[in-house]
């Protein structure tokens, strides 16, 4: 590895040895913070392989001496044969392929050797995700980087200026540049930027591309040698002719077109614009209103993530850049980023430039003491940055691999010690297990050599090493006293978890930027930040305004005061902005109607309405909340309005229940959510065990994983409703308007279901509560039941497990005719309409908006909005399964959400409905904490359920039964 050269205050520090390493750093971290620039460290990364990889390459003979092939071999890409449900068809000179399937071509190899593939395609309409496709080689996936090989799309702002209404500036919407790319194969975790090789003998072959999301028409495949990257010192020899740039310093806004920046572009719509206040000197810039003046942050920070802008040179030369941002996330760490000017990488150094913590906004001038001379050309350019691993990338791989053996080391042991042993018992584990000892000591060295390598780069010992070395201390501890792993298992398994938490840190690279500048070589940028006096009368601005700006309203400048429809949407300022921009574009064009939007506590809706001062339209109410509305007639029945129908056929009758009462429907759903199955694909094989289908294989299952130290987590009390309709059974007794006029937990069904449901925490043993996500992803829970939002946490959260596991359906019950019944019962949000859009002559305006809101594009384009500018974490639960399949699901996983969407269930809505969740809940903890008879307590709570149900009842003029 090349020595980190330091820069203080763009002077160069001589190489320090380690033990100097920490001072030498503090100084730089002083001086750079008083002065305000930082010259990232730049040069080539050291040569790395990911493990697979390496090992593919290792078996195929391979040798960095080894020379690639010198000529190339371009399929055609028109004579493909499709299979597996893949749709495909000729298009402009390429083939269509669809986001799910098998597609492959056949080729010849006359020249055998090691190859490079390069990949030309045109993006096509999707759900603005990354396209991911796995990749095989005579039908076999060479290594694991192959598995998820990644293709960006291409977005830019849909208009070329930013709007401002009402004094804020608005978030500008993205929408995809359809081009054609290409690009060659390399690790799509950019834990490495050199392309794949693929070692091609002679003879016949075939290409396999197997969509796993994302639907694009491929225009070309060719196996050729990619360009080799030149030194800095190779290409300043090529462009030393050129001249140097000797006018002023050009100034661009890394967030919006203007000036000299001309187009602004990214790979995905997440990588958004930010309002910045914390400096005045930012540029544009105000105190209370919105003002989006930075560009990337916490939207910018994943693997593989690219911006790029189209920029004006005013003369063709040799330039410096600068780039004026910061890391402020990552406290004691680096972010990296790749440089490319004109669609190519200029020289090796530029592809590992790191940008280190800074809590304010400094000047990165590339290259440090001797800045880096890029050559633009006049005219129009284009530079990209991609944000990539950079040093840490190998450091990442040894830790994602030290991760994966660990946790295998960690489940045999339990196998053996059972989660909780007992620490007087000698369980000789090192005789037992036979690698116990030197998987120990293999992973000592490598997280030793992992931190020195760290400390290499930093020159400190930081935040990232501090987790890693507490784990090599116990490694340590238990090689040389293996029979203390009994006393030491619970700090084992925390401290592998939190190495895994450490793969999640160090994998993103967050970067903040609010202006480039090209300079003439040697001159000085402008300084980055605003001196004392201006922040002081800044922050005392800012201080006074909250008196006197609202920030709750998200109004335009179309609103008006009068015969305006008032809607509350109880949630953040994102998810608002994107409601207010549809309303502004969509809205208001169509139906002339003008909209106050306010953001507003849900617990302030029934109170403000009470008091006759709420809104027209409430937002994403939950079910209960609606029916309180409802029974208090403070909302309307919109099942009686014209067309109510028509609207209700986009979703499940599910979505509706809960909202029912009485043969009136009170609200339209907007997201609904549900449990399904959760299981580890390699622990589950490794068992010879397949996801169960029914609760009777469920029940057949558990041994076979408690003889193994494994938990299976049942879901808690989530269960019980779903079991009482799997069984026929209802919670409460009435017909009609009788419904919900005494509880139906006294019923066989019901019992039964509950009966059912503590045994697998009395008679299974199975735990009561437990942190699902975390023992999910340390193998200790290989099955579980949660919501199916628990999807987008995973893939965010668990990157080490990614690819080894996924879901069922729910657990259901086998019926007579041999089919299963898999019916669960959902949760749904709901918009509805207040009485007081009558009194105000806004009932059909309300009911206008209700139906916009609720239709397939606007709830597409909202969801898809809030994904664009939150990130996959804020994926949204639709209602609507017609806007679920726009959303980026992989193409299989949104085929078995439908599934179990289509087998969802709501409880009708009952006055006093609370009351059995009540008695439920404290019959559930009696049994399973205090051992109590299951159906002998469940019958003893239901006295109470029913007296509530008639109190109810009474209380709002209904039928009722005589205790």
């Amino acid at each position: 590895m090349m020595p980190v050269r330091l820069f203080l205050g763009g002077r160069k520090a001589p190489q320090s040895p380690r033990n100097l390493g920490f001072a030498v750093s503090w100084c730089a971290a002083l001086l750079c913070a008083a002065c305000g620039r930082s010259a990232p460290p730049a040069r080539q990364p050291a040569p790395f392989y990911e493990f697979s990889y390496g090992a593919y390459l290792d078996a195929a003979g391979y040798t960095p001496a080894a020379p690639r092939a010198s000529g190339e071999i371009v399929l055609d890409a028109g004579r493909y044969t499709a299979s597996g449900g893949m749709e495909a068809e000729p298009r402009s000179g390429g083939v269509y392929t669809g986001d799910a399937g098998e597609i492959s071509w056949e080729f010849a190899v006359e020249a055998p050797g090691f190859y490079n593939l390069e990949v030309s395609y045109r993006t096509e309409k999707g759900t603005n995700s990354q396209i991911r496709r796995s990749i095989a080689l005579d039908g076999e996936i060479l290594h694991d980087g192959l598995r998820q090989a990644a293709f960006n799309r291409v977005f830019h702002n849909a208009k070329d200026t930013i709007v401002v209404k009402n004094h804020n500036e608005v978030r500008p919407d993205s929408i995809e540049l359809y081009r054609e790319t290409s690009v060659f194969v390399d690790d799509p975790q950019k834990r490495s930027l050199d392309p794949y090789l693929f070692y091609l003998s002679e003879g016949p072959h075939t290409l396999t591309f197997t969509s796993i999301k994302e639907p694009m028409t491929v225009t070309g495949l060719r196996f050729a040698a990619a360009p080799e990257v030149p030194s800095y010192a190779e290409y300043l020899a090529a462009h030393g002719g050129a001249p140097r740039y000797a006018g002023e310093t050009v100034r661009l806004q890394a967030e919006r077109t203007g000036g000299a920046l001309r187009a602004l572009r990214r790979s995905l719509p997440s990588i958004s614009v930010k309002n910045a206040v914390f400096d005045p000197a930012l540029e544009p810039y105000h105190p209370y209103y919105i003002v989006y003046n930075t560009i990337g942050g916490d939207t910018w920070r994943y693997p593989g993530e690219v911006i790029e802008w189209e920029l004006e040179a005013p003369e063709a030369g040799l330039y410096n850049l600068s780039f004026k941002g910061r890391q402020s996330i990552r406290r004691g760490l680096m972010s990296y980023r790749s440089l490319k000017i004109n669609g190519e990488t200029p020289f090796a150094e530029a592809q590992n430039l790191a940008f280190p913590y800074s809590a304010a906004m400094a000047n990165h001038v590339l290259g440090g003491e001797e800045p880096f001379l890029f050559y633009l050309k006049k005219g129009t350019n284009t530079l990209s940055m991609e944000a990539v691993l950079g040093d840490y990338g190998g450091p990442y791989a040894e830790v994602s691999e030290s991760v994966r053996a660990l946790n295998d080391l960690y489940r045999r042991v339990v196998q053996i010690t059972g989660l909780a042993p007992d620490m007087y018992i000698d369980y000789e584990v090192s005789a037992k297990v036979a690698d116990f000892l030197p998987v120990l000591r293999n992973e000592y060295r490598r997280l030793k050599d992992v931190v020195e390598r760290l400390e290499e780069f930093t020159l400190e010992k930081g935040s990232d090493t501090v987790m890693i070395e507490k784990l090599i201390t116990e490694l340590e501890l238990l090689s040389d006293h293996p029979d203390g792993i009994s006393r030491e298992l619970g700090m084992f398994k925390g401290n592998i978890s939190n190495l895994a938490s450490w793969l999640i840190t160090v994998g993103e690279m967050p970067l903040e930027l609010d202006s480039i500048s090209l300079l003439a070589p040697g001159a000085e940028p402008a300084p980055p930040r605003a001196n004392g006096f201006r922040r002081a009368a800044n922050d005392a601005i800012r201080f006074f305004a909250t008196f006197f700006v609202d920030a709750t309203k998200v109004d335009s400048d179309t609103a008006v005061k009068k015969n305006v429809l008032k809607v509350w949407i109880p949630s953040g300022r994102d998810q608002a902005q994107v409601l207010r921009n549809l309303i502004d574009e969509r809205f208001i064009p169509e139906y002339g109607i003008a909209v106050n939007l306010e953001l507003v506590p849900k617990e302030v809706v029934i109170p403000s309405s009470l008091a006759g001062v709420g809104p027209d339209v409430a937002l994403s109410l939950e079910e209960g909340k609606v029916m309180d509305f409802a029974l208090r007639r403070a909302v309307e029945d919109l099942s009686a309005l014209e067309g109510f129908n028509r609207e209700a056929e986009k979703f499940f009758p599910s979505a509706f229940e809960g909202v029912t009462f009485q043969g009136k429907i009170y609200g339209m759903p907007e997201t609904q959510t549900f449990p399904i199955l959760f299981y580890r694909k390699d622990i589950l094989d490794s068992l010879g065990l397949r996801p169960p289908e029914t609760w009777d294989e469920l029940r057949t299952q558990i041994p076979v994983y408690d003889m193994n130290n494994y938990d299976v987590w049942a879901g808690g009390q989530t269960p019980f409703s779903s079991l009482v309709i799997q069984k026929g059974g209802d919670l409460y007794a009435g017909g009609g308007n009788d419904y919900g006029i005494k509880s139906g937990l006294a019923e066989e069904p019901d019992m039964e279901a509950f009966s059912e449901l503590t045994d697998f925490y009395t008679a299974y043993r199975l735990p009561v509560t437990v942190d699902f996500n975390n023992r999910f992803r340390t193998g200790e829970i290989p099955l579980g039941i949660a919501d199916y939002t628990v999807y987008c946490t995973l893939e965010l959260f668990a990157p080490e497990i990614r690819g080894l596991w996924s879901f069922a359906a729910f657990p259901g019950t086998a019926r007579e005719d041999g089919t299963v019944d898999h019916r669960v019962v959902s949760a749904a949000s709901h918009t509805v309409m207040l009485t007081a859009a009558e009194k105000r002559g806004l009932k059909d305006e309300a009911w206008a908006f209700i139906k916009w809101w609720t239709r397939t594009d606007i709830q597409a384009e909202y969801a898809n909005g809030i994904e664009a500018v939150l990130g996959t974490s804020a994926r949204y639960p639709s209602a609507n399964p017609e806007v679920l399949v726009q959303l980026p699901w992989a193409a299989a996983d949104a085929r078995k959400l439908l599934e179990q969407f289509a087998a969802t269930r709501g409880i009708p809505a009952v006055p006093g409905s609370y009351m059995t969740s009540r008695m439920v809940d404290y019959a559930y903890k009696a049994v399973v904490a205090g051992k109590a008879e299951a159906r002998e307590t469940l019958f003893l709570n239901i006295k109470d359920v029913n007296a509530e149900l008639t109190k109810k009842r009474k209380e709002f003029g209904l039928s009722y039964l005589n205790q």
